[in-house]
């Protein structure tokens, strides 16, 4: 009778431990949203002198102004640890050789020789997708937080040779947001791409120009006293140069 008396106390001790535990886990109200941020430059152009590893396009999201007032909002006790994440949810390309700096094995082929795609969130000390940023406790009971928010849309120079085409967004990654809490993991959105980007890299055609110099004598060239002739050098053909672009706040 002793054994049997026992053997319940501690069973009532058990689910007393494992009811105190789903107590302290965050809960949900709502449901997850998605959203398609399109991309907003129509042409970029790339020059050969740009740094390795530069920010060629830079795409600020304001998710709640995608989500047309469809609001998730979790609410955690105090003292819960709460990390957020960021996934790659589908990825059409396999992920570039970049393997230099911040974004190094996660930047993503774009279909254009010489461009990745990278996606980086600003919140909890900033992380790179995949990943997550830093823990942070609740602060009080009935701390809440909700899926709008922010993160940015990069486009990265990753070869010295950077090829012409169209960037196009259904060959981009899509990717999902959320919180960790308890050993739970809240998706708050997931998003994708719409649109596209022309990366024009021509550059302009000039002639073969001959230049009448006359008769110059050594001693004139070692001297510097040869004379100056006028010439001039037409380029046609030349292409709108767009520069680097960028979307939302902030323009690069």
């Amino acid at each position: 009778m002793k054994k049997i008396v026992l053997n319940y106390c501690l069973a009532i001790i058990t689910l007393a431990g494992v009811s105190q535990e789903v107590m302290a886990a965050c809960t949900l109200n709502g449901n997850a949203a998605s959203y398609v941020a399109p991309l907003r430059a129509a042409n970029i152009t790339v020059g050969r002198d740009v740094p390795l590893g530069s920010v060629i396009y830079q795409q600020f999201v304001q998710v709640n102004s995608l989500l047309a007032g469809s609001v998730l909002t979790m609410r955690c006790p105090a003292n819960e640890t709460i990390k957020r994440f960021g996934k790659i949810t589908v990825n059409p390309l396999p992920l570039s050789k970049w393997n230099t700096g911040t974004f190094a094995g996660k930047v993503y082929e774009t279909g254009v020789p010489g461009i990745g795609v990278v996606f980086y969130s600003q919140a909890n000390g900033g992380f790179v997708l995949p990943g997550e940023g830093k823990t942070f406790i609740a602060p009080h009971a009935s701390f809440s937080m909700n899926n709008t928010g922010s993160h940015e849309i990069y486009l990265i120079k990753i070869s010295n040779t950077v090829g012409t085409g169209t960037i196009r967004a259904n060959r981009l990654p899509s990717y999902s947001l959320g919180f960790s809490h308890g050993g739970v993991e809240s998706v708050f959105f997931s998003g994708s791409i719409s649109g596209s980007i022309n990366v024009v890299s021509r550059t302009c055609e000039t002639p073969n120009v001959e230049v009448p110099m006359g008769a110059v004598t050594v001693d004139q060239v070692n001297q510097d006293k040869a004379p100056w002739v006028d010439f001039s050098i037409s380029l046609k053909n030349c292409p709108a140069f767009y520069g680097p672009g960028g979307g939302g706040w902030g323009y690069i």
